[in-house]
């Protein structure tokens, strides 16, 4: 006659066993390939460019840079070598993702063939900042980049959350009477691109289509 209470025990034992075994082998399966972004090198962004009452397109695609941020000492930096249809020629932006969220860009449109410039749109804080290029005399150059809301901007039919940031650009010009310019960035956090850059009085480039490699 069999007794229920061994063979209870023996079904227990082998139960235990088998979910060891089940949970050591779902420990072993392979952490899940990183999801596609648009960081990645060969991923393009497309750019619809108006300027004084003309069109243009131009076709950025991501590729591999060692170049450095040298203002920040962490975050990642990609390059982006943009293609004009009109006239074929090409063109580079770099960007430079830091740490706390913020994105700065390389070459910095106040002129300064050194330094980048930094856009607050996640740390939210007045960024100044203040260059001299050479001349007789020499010409100062100051730069404030403010945060100014947050909102949406719509790519192919999908809205996209966004914040943007105004630049104020301030060339003394080596005289009493400086000069002042605006641009304005509308920067898409879940897609890491800038959506749009409007620079007063001149060219505006918006984001129509990008692909993820």
């Amino acid at each position: 006659m069999k007794n229920p209470r061994i063979e209870s025990i023996l079904f227990l034992t082998l139960f235990a066993a088998s979910s060891l075994i089940m949970s050591c082998k779902s420990n072993t399966t392979a952490p899940a390939p990183p999801t596609p972004s648009i960081m990645d090198t060969g991923s393009t962004i497309t750019v619809f460019e108006s300027s004084s009452g003309t069109t243009d397109t131009i076709v950025y695609t991501v590729f591999d840079t060692t170049l450095k941020n040298p203002n920040t000492s962490g975050g990642k930096v990609i390059g982006l070598r943009g293609l004009r249809a009109s006239n074929n020629t090409t063109s580079m932006i770099f960007l430079s993702y830091e740490t706390n969220g913020d994105v700065s860009i390389f070459p910095n449109p106040a002129g300064d063939p050194v330094s980048w410039l930094t856009l607050p749109f996640v740390s939210q804080s007045t960024i100044n900042t203040k260059f001299i290029q050479g001349g007789v005399p020499p010409d100062t150059i100051s730069t404030s980049a403010v945060w100014n809301k947050a909102g949406s901007y719509v790519i192919s039919g999908k809205a996209f959350n966004t914040d943007t940031v105004t630049v104020t650009i301030t060339d003394a010009n080596g005289s009493s009477s400086p000069s002042v310019s605006k641009y304005h960035y509308t920067y898409l956090p879940s897609l890491n691109i800038i959506g749009i850059e409007n620079f007063e009085g001149g060219p505006v480039d918006a984001v129509i289509g990008y692909t993820i490699k």
